[in-house]
């Protein structure tokens, strides 16, 4: 289990192994070359951690949650070699999406994203503005051989959906939140995962 979670925290491989598996994912540059980031970041850009955003700071639990690359950011070039970090361009997004799949099931959620909008957990959106939708039978199916081919039953799937209605994949946790999710499932989750446990 250990190995899978860390499997799953390593962003870049899953970037790789969805766009392998036939998923969409947003153009992105993983680099710390100050020159090759501002030329990537010339159109509206978003920056993240390569692996998971969560870390203890005197003696706090926090996160590095997903920032929209500002000039103050470009402007620093000390800030711009620090360390290489995932650089995506923006999507024109119609929807946010999470999906939460157990045992080969797929329970999806979204909603229209607000002003702004650029990372839901930092926002606190998990739950009454998303509802329930559904998740395309090619989507699901790239989903699954994405999740077969890094050993997991589980995971957590965030997407976004653009203005003309493709599902852009952008990352997944194998312990992403689900409970809010079955909220508008009515407990159908945690009877896949009882039922997936005592089989």
């Amino acid at each position: 289990m250990k190995d899978k979670v860390l499997i799953l925290t390593h962003k870049i491989l899953q970037l790789k192994v969805a766009r392998e598996s036939g998923m969409s994912i947003p153009d992105t540059l993983v680099s710390s070359d100050a020159g090759m980031i501002r030329e990537f970041c010339t159109k509206p850009s978003i920056m993240k951690n390569l692996n998971t955003p969560w870390f203890f700071n005197n003696g706090e639990f926090k996160a590095a949650y997903t920032r929209l690359v500002t000039n103050d950011v470009m402007g620093n070039e000390d800030t711009l070699k620090f360390t290489p970090i995932i650089y995506q361009r923006t999507v024109d997004k119609r929807e946010e999406c999470r999906v939460a799949v157990v045992d080969g099931k797929a329970f999806a959620v979204s909603s229209p994203p607000s002003e702004g909008s650029i990372d839901i957990r930092e926002e606190k959106r998990t739950g009454d503005s998303f509802e329930p939708t559904q998740f395309p039978e090619d989507q699901k199916d790239k989903l699954l051989g994405f999740m077969d081919r890094l050993g997991v039953d589980s995971c957590g799937a965030d997407y976004l959906i653009d203005k003309d209605g493709d599902w852009i994949f952008l990352e997944a946790n194998i312990s992403g939140a689900w409970w809010w999710v079955d909220k508008h499932y009515g407990g159908q989750i945690k009877r896949a995962i009882a039922d997936y446990l005592t089989r």
